[in-house]
């Protein structure tokens, strides 16, 4: 079974200014993305191994055509692109759509063809990690990391108590997510049947680039972690600037610093930092940093907790989730 070039992830993100669309061109058998519900060990790293070795079409130029309109793309060195294109997008038609590799007459294969996201009228949005803030990954911990990706079908990882049940809730109230995690884009698919699996609101999810096998268990500086998810929150911001954002993450791979660094920069826009810890020791230190007192002598909402029924109440009793009833009865 030969390969084919196919866009995968493709997002099209509709703000109330623009349409932003966003992809990865890579060359893949059919059999991608298909995840059995029963599943083995060995077809589990055999497709892991897929996910790896998947070609990039890097440095490519490319052709967007949608009604009349034609764009040349060129792809990046890892194979992606992003652009805004000049169509108002409450009438954006995803079918009409369409990408050419330069000098083929055949389209390139979408393969999430849902991954639209018409986010023109929502109160909030929520940011969130997806790594140790609502799927149990072990991030921090290389061989547990490893152990988990290897042996456990996506199906079956376990995802962090009560989240899914908060998430839903926050967006029953109006807010709209957006998934910004340091994973590689190489398990984007995986995560993306996760997040669908076990009923976590949907939204775009941003990756890091694309990384090669040898690779997959190092665990980058903390100055690329920090750098990657910074940029993409940057981006939410701009292409959102009269909507504020609640951001979620955990306590072991930096997210408190980015969110820092994005609430003092940007506090107009952020309506809350909260963080998952594991361990009540790690919290009281958070709770204790400079830049914690920071965020509360700016009065910027931040919150720490170990398990979701603390973020959930707490939620309630700073009246986030009662402002959200108020806004969608009105």
């Amino acid at each position: 079974m030969s390969s084919k070039p196919a866009i995968l992830p493709h997002i099209s993100l509709l703000t109330p200014n623009g349409v932003w669309l966003e992809g990865q061109i890579l060359a893949i058998r059919d059999s991608y993305t298909y995840l059995p519900e029963k599943d083995t060990i060995w077809k589990n790293i055999n497709r892991l191994w897929r996910f790896y070795r998947a070609k990039l079409i890097q440095q490519h130029s490319l052709e967007l055509r949608y009604e009349d309109i034609k764009i040349p793309i060129l792809t990046n060195n890892t194979g992606c692109f992003q652009l805004e294109i000049p169509v108002s997008p409450h009438k954006f038609r995803q079918e009409k759509l369409v990408y050419h590799l330069n000098g083929s007459r055949t389209p390139i294969a979408k393969l999430c063809e849902q991954d639209i996201y018409d986010y023109q009228f929502f109160k909030k949005g929520v940011i969130s990690d997806i790594d140790d803030t609502v799927l149990i990954s072990h991030a921090t911990k290389p061989l547990q990391k490893a152990r988990h990706l290897l042996f456990r079908s996506i199906l079956k990882r376990k995802e962090v108590l009560q989240a899914s049940q908060l998430y839903q809730e926050l967006h029953a109230h109006g807010n709209r997510f957006f998934y910004v995690s340091n994973s590689e884009m190489n398990l984007f698919y995986p995560l993306r049947v996760f997040l669908h699996h076990k009923s976590f609101p949907n939204g775009p999810i941003y990756l890091k680039p694309f990384k090669k096998l040898n690779q997959t268990f190092r665990r980058p500086s903390v100055e690329l972690r920090i750098s990657y998810k910074l940029e993409r929150i940057r981006f939410l911001l701009s292409a959102f600037p009269q909507k504020q954002f609640l951001l979620i993450g955990d306590g072991g791979q930096s997210d408190f610093m980015i969110y820092h660094e994005i609430a003092t920069k940007h506090p107009n826009q952020i309506a809350g930092v909260y963080i998952r810890h594991l361990d009540p020791m790690a919290k009281k230190l958070a709770e204790e940093t400079p830049e914690n007192n920071e965020l509360l002598e700016r009065q910027i909402p931040v919150f720490h907790f170990e398990h979701y029924e603390e973020l959930h109440q707490h939620l309630q009793n700073t009246k986030v989730l009662s402002f959200f009833d108020q806004q969608q009865s009105g």
